[in-house]
């Protein structure tokens, strides 16, 4: 008994020199210090976190042609990430942001989010809500310690997507 509450103990000591612990104020995403390789010797960044806002944009993918009709029903596999590439403007509360969407495009091979289509007579194209978080950004710079300048930037990010089909006749 005694030899086994030793083994076990040891195992924490050593578990707890190997993995290096993390609290939640060292993953903190609303401000936290970083190191840029651009930077000099002496140089040091923060970065604060000032707006974040999800949006959605609805995009219809390339190569449907007039669309597609399956009386029986049937699948569109769509590539969400391909095709053409569009400017989305979001409106956001601090001002308007732009960022470049890709608009997917109809595959035929087995990768990609599969859309089911209504088993009747009418036409269906795809089309793909894309979810994209976007962030306002500030950057301060210091030297040494001493603060110098800030530049403030608009950051967006995709998240996710999800389809659906729309009737077009």
């Amino acid at each position: 008994m005694f030899k086994k509450l030793v083994s076990w103990v040891l195992c924490i000591v050593v578990m707890m020199t190997v993995c290096p612990l993390a609290s939640a104020e060292d993953n903190d995403l609303l401000q936290h210090d970083t190191v840029a390789s651009s930077l000099r010797y002496g140089e040091s960044e923060k970065t604060t976190i000032l707006n974040s806002e999800y949006k959605y944009y609805t995009v219809t993918p390339a190569n449907q042609g007039s669309g597609f009709n399956f009386p029986g029903g049937g699948s569109i596999i769509v590539n969400p990430t391909g095709g053409p590439t569009v400017t989305a403007s979001f409106s956001v509360s601090w001002g308007v942001v732009s960022t470049g969407v890709s608009v997917g495009y109809v595959a035929t091979g087995l990768r990609g989010i599969t859309i089911n289509v209504p088993a009747d007579n009418h036409y269906y194209i795809a089309r793909l809500k894309k979810k994209y978080l976007i962030q306002r950004v500030r950057h301060d710079y210091y030297e040494y310690g001493v603060y110098k300048y800030s530049t403030t930037l608009n950051h967006s990010t995709y998240i996710n997507c999800s389809g659906f089909v729309q009737r077009v006749k």
